[in-house]
């Protein structure tokens, strides 16, 4: 090799030029290089460590999303868009519902003081409990008819917004606030500054999944003897 400084030859094992004394960098002691083999082992450890609290954390957070209310909520939304009945269904419980819409009808009937002593009450009871299986069955078909629509509410929405909406639990100028949270009832509200904002209620159903089951503007409040769905006053 020659000489970077004087260009004269000099043998490559030479720490110093033996012509002008400068020092020949190409050697590398060998502690050193070592020593810089140690460091980048320690510098891919840890990065490799880093790599692996970072998928930990991830997969940690998914799974507490997806077994979340939120992401019940996500999913049925998405399935609606997709225009997907069955699996709509799956998240929502139109059965659930239509009992818990009639709830609220007998409850407000049963409190209101002019049909106490009213003789036909009790028939108009029967009549409405006959009347479930039949009223489920009508609003089933209207609503699928909604989700299948190809022009539903949710067509316009991108998934990734939706998904973003459950998270950060706010969408252009609607927000999303929970209510009340319990181990296996949740109660959101949809607040858009309206008179009425929109509620919905998730409950955990035997599999220990939440579903939707039911949607308005309601409170949800818990008597000792059963769970009555009243109208905000």
């Amino acid at each position: 090799m020659f000489c970077k400084k004087c260009g004269n030859e000099i043998n490559d094992t030479d720490k110093f030029c033996s012509y002008c004394g400068v020092e020949n960098k190409n050697l590398i002691d060998e502690d050193e290089l070592t020593n810089e083999r140690e460091i980048t082992n320690k510098k891919y450890y840890y990065i490799l460590l880093l790599l692996v609290f970072l998928i930990f954390g991830l997969l940690t957070l998914t799974f507490i999303y997806v077994k979340s209310p939120e992401c019940t909520i996500y999913s049925a939304v998405s399935a609606m868009k997709d225009n997907d009945y069955e699996k709509t269904t799956q998240y929502i419980n139109i059965n659930k519902i239509v009992n818990n819409r009639i709830d609220v009808l007998v409850n407000e009937m049963l409190n209101d003081p002019s049909l106490n002593n009213n003789p036909f009450s009790g028939l108009a009871y029967l009549f409405i409990d006959a009347i479930k299986p039949r009223l489920t069955s009508m609003i089933e078909g209207k609503f699928k008819n909604i989700v299948e629509s190809p022009d539903n509410v949710f067509q316009d929405i991108p998934k990734t917004h939706i998904f973003l909406f459950t998270l950060i639990k706010k969408y252009d100028d609607i927000t999303l606030e929970k209510l009340t949270n319990e181990e296996k009832k949740v109660i959101f509200e949809f607040n858009n500054n309206t008179i009425k904002n929109l509620r919905i209620i998730l409950v955990k159903n035997s599999d220990n999944k939440w579903e939707i089951v039911d949607i308005d503007n309601y409170y949800f409040w818990q008597d000792t003897k059963s769970n009555y769905l009243e109208h905000s006053k």
